[in-house]
């Protein structure tokens, strides 16, 4: 008769045979029954596990100690990807990957590549992507998002326009401005998505001074920073020299294209 039966009988006050079982034989039924519970971690993520029964975890025992421990279950590396892809900003977004990116023409593909090559480094530089609208600056920076949180990286999306309206807000309030700040100092990597858009850089002050704020706090911090922008980093220059400079400093620059007719939404 297994302990399983033995236990169970025994909690009905069944009479049994006269079979004793020791303390780690109670405790390995323990685990293994916890081991048999199905969880609902799928409802919020929909990935569903075999090995885990969507718990997300194992209970196992030390034999040597006679200590329960807990341990992870190889799922939970895609789940913590689905909710940190959720948290981050790029809900709507989580359909462009590099595999969905059109690559028709030579541009597209070297564009592509350098993407891809880019999430294949182990580095803390920076992206900036330059490039037409429409020429799939937000598709590639996506996925290299995405790649990045496979990794178990933390990444926050922001569009430059939401940046730039929150610190207008927030101008007068100095403790909140502070904290939005903060947040976007130490994000592990944030995502700025058409930086200094329908803002003209030469002559915009107001932006060009909220974007240094922006890329020097992430330039102090050290933080991974990934940049798409219809400015080329060479034009930013004559706008503010010193933001561009940590950018250029810190950066792998993809130029995509400069040719408004290479805009595919168009041609669609």
């Amino acid at each position: 008769m297994s302990i399983t039966a033995l236990y169970i009988l025994r909690e009905k006050n069944i009479p049994v045979p006269d079979v004793s079982f020791s303390e780690n034989d109670f405790l390995k039924w323990q685990c293994d029954m916890f081991n048999r519970t199905v969880g609902n971690l799928n409802e919020r993520d929909g990935i569903n596990c075999d090995k885990c029964l969507n718990r997300g975890y194992f209970n196992y025992l030390d034999e040597q100690t006679g200590d329960i421990f807990v341990r992870e279950c190889e799922c939970m590396k895609k789940r913590n990807s689905v909710i940190s892809m959720q948290k981050s900003g790029l809900r709507n977004l989580l359909g462009k990957s590099f595999g969905s990116f059109n690559a028709d023409e030579p541009w597209q593909d070297s564009a592509k590549q350098a993407a891809i090559l880019y999430t294949q480094q182990k580095t803390e530089r920076w992206l900036y992507m330059s490039g037409v609208h429409g020429c799939g600056k937000t598709h590639l920076c996506t996925a290299v998002c995405k790649a990045l949180m496979n990794k178990g990286r933390n990444v926050k999306y922001l569009l430059w326009t939401d940046i730039s309206r929150k610190l207008d807000a927030l101008k007068f309030r100095y403790e909140d401005c502070e904290d939005y700040l903060s947040e976007i100092k130490n994000t592990d990597v944030l995502y700025i998505d058409d930086f200094l858009k329908n803002s003209d850089s030469s002559r915009d002050y107001s932006e060009v001074k909220k974007a240094y704020i922006i890329i020097n706090a992430r330039y102090c911090t050290d933080r991974k920073t990934i940049i798409s922008s219809e400015i080329p980093l060479k034009d930013y220059y004559s706008a503010d020299g010193a933001a561009a400079g940590r950018i250029r400093e810190k950066s792998v620059t993809i130029p995509i294209q400069t040719d408004n007719s290479r805009d595919f939404r168009f041609r669609k």
